[in-house]
């Protein structure tokens, strides 16, 4: 993964994640896009992102230790659908390059990010048994990386020279 750190970098990585016509595809949940042809871009791999798929993987050892007999059989949808819109409203704050603080009431949240979520629960609910399966492993990879940076960052921790990773946009685009 390749950490953005210009705030011109930032800001042109995410007008290309997010698209101003809300019914155009979301790059940045896609594993690939060919753009060789910028009026049709051609989109494969839909919620296999390393962003999309490093968020899942977090959420996975959140749930780690809930009883397998508390969890809802079939696909997690509603969590992916929600890892989506965490990124998506992550990369709205990023949008200028410099990160800025959303402040909206939690009335105000649930309104416009409720509509953001239902958006990815509609493409979620197509995706078929392959897709999740291919979902599924890379999102198992993901964790196992996931793990592994844990290790590592624990390591560093009492390196002060060492910044946060959440403090800057990561390229998925880089990330295969």
């Amino acid at each position: 993964m390749l950490l953005i750190s210009s705030f011109t970098g930032r800001k042109i990585y995410v007008e290309w994640a997010l698209p101003d016509d809300p019914e155009d595809p979301t790059p940045f949940t896609w594993l690939s896009v060919d753009e060789s042809d910028p009026e049709k871009p051609i989109f494969s791999g839909n919620f296999l992102a390393q962003t999309v798929l490093a968020t899942f993987a977090h959420h996975l050892t959140l749930i780690s230790t809930v009883h397998a007999n508390d969890l809802r059989p079939g696909n997690p949808i509603g969590a992916l659908a929600m890892t989506a819109t965490a990124i998506e409203r992550a990369f709205i704050a990023w949008a200028t390059g410099e990160f800025i603080a959303h402040g909206a009431r939690v009335d105000a949240f649930s309104t416009q990010w409720a509509s953001t979520t239902a958006f990815y629960v509609t493409d979620l609910l197509a995706v078929t048994e392959g897709g999740w399966g291919r979902i599924a492993a890379r999102a198992n990879e993901a964790l196992e990386k996931l793990n592994m940076s844990r290790q590592v960052e624990a390591s560093v921790q009492s390196n002060p020279r060492v910044a946060s990773r959440r403090s800057q946009v990561i390229d998925a685009a880089d990330s295969g």
